[in-house]
């Protein structure tokens, strides 16, 4: 994106292998249990589980029986897959079960699957050496239950890690995976989804190779705003939001996703504005797309309606809703012209709002701050008349550098941009915000503060060299660059 003023445009994760850290894998469900109605009901023992096994080993006549036990009592924990796993022949017998030619214990055994693949590393990967190519063998088959209970069960095996995933690829995952994206059944399209953005969440090498298999328009039909298809909608946006995070913004792959992306997300608004689970993955994804040029920025804002929407998802109840929408607003005001825009629709009071808000909030709304003040005097007063100063200059006191080094770089500009600048700065306590940052053991961050103190408080108030043209000091302010 084109830089202006201070360096704070791109606000790209800075650890492409760990896309927004702050969401833990776990809450990206990278692993899911499956469990039916029956199941949420039942608490299956540990001494029930090794009598199921016993069954399931011995007993031929009730193998479907003895499986219905053991995929429940696998959804429960690590503990009783262990068990399973320790007993001798156990593992092979399942495998058995799932090579077999009865559709109904294939089923089953798919399940069981699926659920010791959720569980720890070496459970995952041992099921994963002995299950998968049967599991990707069945990808391709005509059932479509069985098909839909592989999918996941590779897509739990992907979210293990890379070397179940390095497996499964080697096995040769990733065509089957993405012709199910042509499946008539929705069930077979989200398990296929949620299995291929774990094939490419870490693992870059594969992007490359899924656009190869034109993965990108069998996803794109997937994104839709009716409401019957609004789970298959979030796994596609998933696929999407790793696929470009890894595309190094090529104008194939980001452009079609982009006027696919925003119609929906402006039709969403009006009707489903508070579900986190689709609203979240795309404004992700439309977010990574808008952190590239900023040709993809403007292309975003020509859409009716669509800075209308964004401030409805800003004012969500769902803290996951306005994050991603502070991400998405941070990476596309990087030209006036757009800035502009969200001035003149109303977001500014919105976001100097959010300023109040939890601190992870409060800097990703303090990135759009600097970003929309650092287009000029005009931008920065329009803030500052909004009442942002108080929650920026908060910022000075905070542990985090990167948000002291935001609000260095914002108090910068109010200092030497607006006719009043110090003293507003003065009125909301920001002196004191400098002064106990003087002797910060942050090299960048002290001699920061400290030009800042001499220049406009403690000096003669003459212009200094270091500082350039447009007024700016260049070095205090961390890029945040891909």
């Amino acid at each position: 994106m084109a830089t202006v003023g201070l360096t704070l445009i791109s606000h790209y994760p800075d650890n492409i292998y760990e896309l927004r850290k702050s969401r833990k894998a776990k809450a990206l469900d990278a692993k899911r249990v499956r469990l039916d109605n029956a199941d949420e009901e039942v608490e299956i023992t540990l001494d029930q589980m090794k009598a199921a096994c016993a069954s399931f080993l011995q007993d031929h006549s009730s193998v479907k029986d003895s499986l219905k036990i053991l995929r429940k009592a696998f959804s429960q924990g690590s503990v009783f897959i262990e068990d399973f796993m320790r007993t001798d022949n156990a593992l092979q017998h399942l495998v058995g079960v799932l090579s077999g030619h009865d559709s109904d214990l294939q089923m089953e055994a798919a399940w069981c699957v699926t659920n010791i693949a959720a569980g720890t590393h070496e459970q995952a990967l041992q099921a994963t050496k002995a299950a998968a190519p049967y599991l990707i063998t069945y990808l391709s088959g005509s059932n479509p239950h069985l098909q839909d209970q592989c999918a996941w069960a590779v897509g739990n095996m992907a979210g293990d890690g890379p070397e179940c995933r390095d497996l499964l690829k080697a096995q040769g995952v990733l065509l089957p995976l993405v012709n199910l994206l042509k499946s008539p059944s929705p069930h077979v399209v989200q398990s296929s989804a949620f299995a291929l953005s774990n094939m490419v969440r870490w693992a870059e090498s594969n992007t490359q190779d899924l656009l190869d298999l034109g993965i990108i328009p069998l996803v794109l039909q997937h994104i839709k705003s009716e409401e019957n298809c609004l789970d298959v909608t979030s796994e596609a946006a998933w696929v999407l939001t790793y696929l470009v995070a890894f595309g190094d913004h090529e104008e194939s792959l980001c452009q079609p996703t982009l006027q696919k992306l925003v119609p929906v997300l402006i039709a969403l608004s009006q009707d489903h504005a508070g579900n986190a689970q689709v609203i979240t993955p795309l404004l992700r994804c439309l977010g990574n797309i808008c952190s590239g040029p900023d040709t993809f920025s403007l292309a975003v804002c020509h859409y009716e309606g669509f800075f209308t929407a964004l401030l409805t998802y800003l004012k969500s109840q769902h803290r996951h809703i306005r994050k991603e929408s502070l991400w998405l607003l941070s990476n596309i005001t990087g030209t006036r012209s757009v800035c502009l825009e969200v001035m003149n629709h109303g977001l500014l009071s919105q976001l100097v709002f959010l300023l109040l808000d939890s601190f992870d909030i409060r800097k990703e709304a303090a990135f759009c701050v600097c970003n929309i003040s650092c287009q000029g005097a005009e931008f920065c007063q329009a803030l500052v008349n909004q009442g942002c100063l108080p929650g920026m200059l908060s910022l000075l006191k905070v542990s985090d550098l990167e948000a002291v080094n935001l609000a260095l770089g914002f108090s910068e500009m109010v200092l030497r941009l607006l006719p009043k600048g110090k003293e507003m700065f003065e009125e909301n306590n920001g002196l004191s915000g400098l002064e106990s940052l003087e002797y910060h053991n942050n090299s960048e961050i002290r001699e920061h503060t400290n030009d800042l103190l001499e220049k406009h408080f403690y000096g003669d108030n003459h212009e200094e060299s270091e500082y350039g043209q447009d007024g700016f000091h260049h070095e205090g302010i961390v890029p945040h660059t891909v």
